[in-house]
């Protein structure tokens, strides 16, 4: 029998990074809170379950969603996959605070005016990150990893083309 494996890799994109793991059904990665930066997952392929260390509740993990897990960064973390997997980390690199979302698919505008136009100046950089598949956005095609800061009062058509675009809010 084969020893399940995982190819990691890490993409430093200044204001966050992206963790990007490739593994066999099988795999269990372990992360002490020190290592574990992750702050959002994206599921591109397989299931899996994530969670808290010697916790008893886990989140069950399938492709094509996207998953919230700031509430994991000051604790020891596992996983174990159920099938082959494609995973991407968005990570908190610097200590800072973010929002993020993936676009719906029946946006095809991203509204900036939503986040700025308040009676209090918001200091919030808006990044949009392609997770998946080939999105468009005012008309140029992205494919995975691509990313860019998205900047208020400039308008955003999107057409995802059947893929994943995440949306990202860093507030301090």
């Amino acid at each position: 029998m084969k020893t399940p494996t995982c190819k990691r890799r890490f993409r430093n994109c200044g204001d966050f990074g992206l963790c990007i793991n490739i593994g066999d059904k099988g795999y269990v990665l372990a992360e002490d809170f020190n290592t574990f930066q992750s702050i959002f997952l994206y599921g591109i392929k397989g299931v899996g379950k994530i969670g808290k260390m010697f916790k008893t509740d886990c989140i069950e993990m399938s492709e094509g969603n996207f998953y919230d897990i700031r509430d994991y960064k000051d604790d020891d973390v596992i996983f174990k996959s159920s099938e082959d997997f494609y995973l991407i980390g968005f990570n908190n690199i610097n200590g800072d605070s973010w929002e993020a979302r993936l676009i719906e698919p029946d946006e095809t505008k991203l509204d900036l005016r939503k986040i700025y136009d308040k009676p209090d100046p918001v200091d919030s950089r808006c990044f949009l990150i392609c997770f998946d598949g080939n999105p468009k956005v005012n008309g140029k095609e992205l494919k995975r990893f691509d990313y860019s800061e998205v900047k208020y009062p400039k308008d955003y058509n999107i057409d995802l083309n059947g893929g994943a675009l995440g949306f990202f809010i860093k507030t301090s």
